[in-house]
């Protein structure tokens, strides 16, 4: 069985243009040296697709799709939920820059299919930038007071500590693990009993007498 593994393998590592054998036969390594990819070469072959038609709804039907303006890399559709949904947008990543072009400027604004919505379609770059403008928005002062001033108006109460306290009112106080009313003096224990006589020395006593000498 392992000698079935091993030879599978290496027909794995002859058939792939990208890896080769080491000449002991011992080793896989690359037939290039890996080079990251550009970020802005990246960013402006990749095309930003949304909202995704319903028919577009796996990776083949997206890659058929636009296949007719050039050889496709990559099809990315996010999910997200269990169970796993498709989040209504995607990402095409073509081989070429002009490919992506070419798609860009045919697809833009228009339908997947006949009565179906339009599909805006941004390259890379430019969703990364309009992405980061607006998390810079959500999260400004300004929309930080006004989500503030929205709970304010809508009469939610505050959180203290944890439980709901109606607005105006006081939360009960607690003393050695029990609920005492506000102005209130919690009660005393001496000796670990109520109103029990005082023990000294081992013998009881009764309150105002002494002990016997």
């Amino acid at each position: 069985d392992g000698d079935r593994r091993l030879a599978l393998g290496r027909a794995c590592v002859e058939a792939s243009p990208a890896l080769e054998l080491s000449a002991d036969g011992k080793r896989v390594r690359r037939v290039a040296p890996f080079a990251a990819p550009d970020d802005e070469a990246l960013g402006a072959r990749t095309l930003y697709l949304e909202p995704l038609d319903p028919d577009l709804d796996d990776h083949d039907t997206v890659r058929a799709r636009f296949a007719p303006f050039g050889a496709v890399a990559h099809v990315s559709l996010p999910t997200a939920g269990a169970p796993r949904r498709r989040r209504g947008f995607g990402f095409v990543e073509f081989e070429r820059r002009e490919h992506a072009e070419a798609a860009l400027v045919a697809c833009d604004g228009k339908p997947a299919r006949e009565g179906g919505a339009p599909t805006t379609i941004l390259t890379r770059h430019e969703w990364a930038l309009l992405r980061k403008r607006w998390n810079d928005v959500i999260h400004s002062p300004t929309v930080a007071q006004a989500r503030r001033r929205q709970r304010n108006e809508s009469g939610a109460p505050p959180k203290l500590g944890g439980a709901k306290v109606a607005p105006g009112a006081k939360p009960k106080s607690k003393l050695g693990g029990a609920k005492v009313a506000p102005g209130a003096k919690p009660k005393s224990k001496l000796g670990g009993a109520k109103g029990a006589p005082g023990k000294l020395g081992g013998s009881k006593i009764s309150p105002g007498s002494a002990k016997k000498s």
